[in-house]
């Protein structure tokens, strides 16, 4: 129809074969939306859509008709974009640098990036759920356990310390770490 091809020249190519099949899906498919697409705006700005959709019966259960709205949800793509660069950046930054980084929760670490696992002389796959207590020579561990508690209790970044590393062969080594809060995990860095 003119209405349909009128829609179907506004959306963005990228999208246009998405929304064509949303259109063609059978009625009761319909309810599977919202369907997320982008629209050229008459001001030439790009804007995104978020489409619902769902089929209307009359008490007998014949098909009337589809409702449907759409709604411009531009800021929330563009919010999640920042986000999604902002978390790959992040990523970025931990895995490439140059000091170790850990995720420690409730005393076990949930991750560690590749200078860490050097200095731990670990496996990336052994290090969710792996004790933190593994990996701190007995002379430390009353220390770390200490600080520890008090970054998570108090919520304050402990000063750098020199602590003993227990690697798997044996060999302890000597790091220094700084511990500092964060909302849903506590971080213990050494460097």
């Amino acid at each position: 129809t003119a209405s349909s091809d009128f829609l179907l020249s506004l959306v963005h190519p990228d999208d246009r074969r998405t929304v064509e099949e949303h259109f063609t899906l059978d009625k009761k498919d319909w309810q599977k939306t919202p369907l997320l697409y982008r629209i050229a705006h008459r001001d030439g700005r790009e804007r995104w859509l978020e489409h619902t959709c769902r089929p209307v019966y009359n008490a007998d259960g014949v098909f009337l008709g589809v409702r449907g709205s759409d709604r411009d949800v531009t800021e929330q793509q563009k919010l999640k974009g920042a986000l999604a660069r902002n978390e790959a950046l992040y990523r970025s930054l931990v895995e490439n640098a140059s000091n170790g980084v850990m995720i420690v929760q409730d005393g076990v670490y949930k991750f560690a990036n590749p200078a860490a696992l050097k200095l731990l002389g670990r496996k990336a796959s052994e290090i969710p759920g792996l004790p933190i207590t593994e990996t701190i020579h007995p002379n430390s561990l009353q220390s770390a356990m200490q600080r520890s508690r008090k970054v998570i209790g108090e919520g304050i970044q402990n000063p750098p310390v020199v602590m003993k590393v227990l690697r798997p062969d044996g060999e302890a080594i000597y790091s220094e770490s700084t511990s500092i809060p964060e909302k849903v995990h506590s971080i213990f860095v050494p460097f």
